[in-house]
C-alpha cells in the first residue's frame, strides 16, 4: 500500500524532538506543531510516502501539540510493524479521510460509498447465505434498501415505494402506474398462485376503492383481451370481458340480486357451446341484431323477424324418454322442416299444416269422404292414433 494518500489542505508536521512514537504502544503523538490539524479528530499518516516504514492512524482530539486518542488503522493488511519506533523528525500528514477509507481495503464495504460500486457476498462455500438485520437488539426495526425498498423485521412485511415501513404483508406503491410482472423465458408459463392452509377461509382479491368507476383489470398486452372486475356499488358488482376497444361483455349481480349476463356491443351475438365427442357444438345463440333466440345452430330468422325463436333441424330420438317429452325439428318433406314432439308413450306429434279440404257438398258420401280425410290428417300429425 505504497500510495501516498493526499494530505488535507497541505497540512503536515513532524514528530517533536525528544518524543519518539512507538507504533502499537503509544496512544498519542507529540508534534512540533499541531496548529493546522483538525481539533475534532481525523486521520494521519506517520512516515513519508517513500519511507520503508509508515503507518496510518485515527486520532480523536488535540492537547496543545499532542494528537490524542490514536487508534492504528489495522484492518489486517497495513504496512507497519508492531512496536516499531518512529523517531523525532518523522513527517506526519493529515490525510484525506475519504480517499484513505476508499482505498485502504477494497474487500471491506465502505459505508460512504466507493467509486465504481461495491459487491457484498455472503460466503464462499456451497449453500452459504447472507443475512442483513436491522439491529442486534431484540427489538428489531426496518431495513431500507435505497429509497424504495423497506423490510419491516418487526411485523415481517415488505414495502416497495411506500416511503415508510409497509402496513401490510407486501405493499407496492407508485405515484404513476404500478405494474407487477411475472415473466418466464423458458417453456413454462408464468403462474400466480394463492394458497391458504386454513380450510375455513377463502382466498380474497379485493380492490380498496368505493367509486363505481373504479375497477380491477386483467389484460393481455398481446391481443388486448381483458377482464375487468367492478367495485361494488349501488348498481351492480361483476366483471367485464373485452376483446379490445369498446367491445365488451359483462357478468354482474344487480342490486336486486339478479344475475345479469350481457353482450354490451351493439348487434353482436351471445352463444353457448359444448364439446360433443370432441367437436365444438353450438347449443344456444342469442342474436343481437334480431333480438332472437337460436337453438342448435346459427340460422338467421326470416325477413322482418324480431324477438322470435329459431330452432335448427336435429336428429330424431328413436326411443321415448322416461318422465319427459322430447322436441326437435325435422323435415316433413324436402324444404318443409317442422317441430316434432315424442311423448313418453312413444307417440310423435308433428306441428305442420295439412292441405286444404274442400267444403262438403251436403251429400252423405261427400261428407264421409271429407271426414275420413280429416281423420287421416289428424293421424299424420300424430294427434290421432292410427288404426
Amino acid at each position: 500500500m505504497a500510495k501516498p494518500y493526499p494530505y488535507a489542505n497541505e497540512v503536515e508536521s513532524t514528530i517533536a524532538t525528544g518524543n519518539p512514537f512507538t507504533h502499537g504502544t503509544d496512544a498519542s503523538i507529540v508534534l512540533t506543531s499541531a496548529a493546522d490539524f483538525d481539533s475534532a479528530g481525523g486521520y494521519i499518516r506517520v512516515g513519508a510516502p517513500d519511507a520503508p516504514h509508515w503507518a496510518l492512524y485515527e486520532y480523536t482530539g488535540i492537547s496543545t501539540n499532542t494528537l490524542t486518542g490514536l487508534t492504528a488503522c489495522t484492518l489486517g493488511n497495513v504496512e507497519s510493524e508492531a512496536n516499531y519506533e518512529f523517531l523525532a523528525g518523522t513527517v506526519v500528514y493529515l490525510i484525506n479521510a475519504a480517499e484513505f477509507l476508499n482505498d485502504l481495503r477494497t474487500d471491506v464495504p465502505l459505508l460512504a460509498g466507493r467509486s465504481g460500486g461495491q459487491t457484498l457476498i455472503g460466503g464462499t462455500d456451497a449453500s452459504d447465505g447472507l443475512v442483513l438485520t436491522s439491529t442486534s437488539h431484540a427489538t428489531k426495526g426496518v431495513i431500507s434498501i435505497g429509497a424504495g425498498l423497506y423490510v419491516d423485521e418487526v411485523n415481517t412485511r415488505v414495502g416497495i415505494g411506500t416511503a415508510t415501513a409497509p402496513d401490510v404483508l407486501a405493499h407496492l406503491k407508485s405515484a404513476t402506474t404500478t405494474e407487477l410482472r411475472l415473466e418466464t423465458t423458458g417453456a413454462a408459463d408464468p403462474t400466480l398462485s394463492f394458497k391458504t392452509t386454513n380450510t375455513a377461509h377463502q382466498v380474497d382479491i379485493s380492490m380498496d376503492e368505493n367509486s363505481s368507476v373504479d375497477k380491477l383489470t386483467i389484460q393481455s398486452t398481446v391481443n388486448d383481451l381483458s377482464v375487468e372486475w367492478y367495485a361494488p356499488d349501488t348498481k351492480s358488482a361483476g366483471f367485464l370481458l373485452s376483446s379490445g376497444g369498446t367491445n365488451k361483455a359483462s357478468l354482474a349481480m344487480s342490486a336486486s340480486d339478479e344475475l345479469l349476463i350481457a353482450n354490451n356491443t351493439s348487434d353482436k351475438d351471445m352463444r353457448f357451446n359444448i364439446v360433443d365427442g370432441g367437436v365444438t357444438t353450438e347449443m344456444i345463440r342469442l342474436k343481437g341484431y334480431f333480438s332472437s333466440i337460436n337453438l342448435f345452430g346459427n340460422v338467421n330468422p326470416g325477413s322482418s323477424a324480431h324477438k322470435v325463436v329459431v330452432w335448427s333441424a336435429g336428429t330424431a330420438p328413436t326411443t321415448p324418454a322416461a318422465d319427459a317429452a322430447q322436441m326437435w325439428v325435422a323435415d316433413i318433406a324436402a324444404g318443409h322442416a317442422a317441430l316434432h314432439i315424442r311423448n313418453e308413450n312413444d307417440t310423435v306429434l308433428k306441428l305442420y299444416q295439412q292441405a286444404h279440404i274442400i267444403d262438403a257438398d251436403g251429400n252423405l258420401a261427400d261428407i264421409t269422404t271429407k271426414f275420413n280425410t280429416l281423420l287421416s290428417y289428424l293421424e299424420n300429425n300424430g294427434l290421432l292414433a292410427s288404426a
